[in-house]
């Protein structure tokens, strides 16, 4: 779920392309993802305040969870987290922890996360980058054409691929 908030983050800064990018930890014994996006970005002083709960870009509540929740998440993992960010050029959120560590996030269904924010935004391009496999839109748009990518076949078929290759990653021996 932290992926998906970051995802959604990215969209609501009307980022055209996002890139994410996941490595499960298996060899490293760390997890890790980075999330990239060419939205508005923030400003000096919206950065330095972004980890706060109480800060937000939203209208309809005063609080804001996600990157907060995720900083909590990779101190108590002994992670660390890094976001640097560029008024118009967009925001980067880099994420790792001990993938062993006894409070570290499972990482869930990231196809499903894939297939809810394409789902949501078709527009978007979205690259997905795991060891060993990248999932680029734009390429798949062009392919598909003129099959949309929202097309709930083409989703689930994405879905499906990108959770083979992350069990097929879980699984793998050092």
């Amino acid at each position: 779920m932290l992926i998906q908030e970051l995802l959604e983050n990215s969209a609501a800064a009307k980022a055209t392309t996002i890139t994410l990018n996941l490595d499960p930890g298996k060899t490293s014994g760390i997890t890790s993802f980075t999330v990239t996006d060419n939205g508005c970005g923030m400003d000096e002083a919206t950065l330095s305040k972004v980890l706060s709960p109480f800060t937000t870009s939203r209208t309809t509540r005063k609080v804001g969870l996600g990157l907060s929740f995720l900083h909590q998440v990779v101190t108590q993992t002994q992670g660390h987290l890094e976001i640097d960010s560029k008024p118009l050029k967009g925001t980067t959120v880099k994420a790792s922890w001990k993938a062993d560590h006894w409070d570290a996030p499972p990482l869930g269904n990231l196809g499903e996360v894939v297939m809810i924010h394409l789902q949501g935004h078709p527009q978007l391009e979205l690259v997905v980058e795991l060891p060993g496999f990248t999932l680029d839109t734009a390429e798949l748009k062009k392919q598909l054409d003129p099959v949309p990518i929202d097309d709930p076949g083409v989703l689930r078929y994405l879905e499906s691929t990108v959770m083979t290759h992350l069990k097929t990653l879980r699984e793998e021996t050092p």
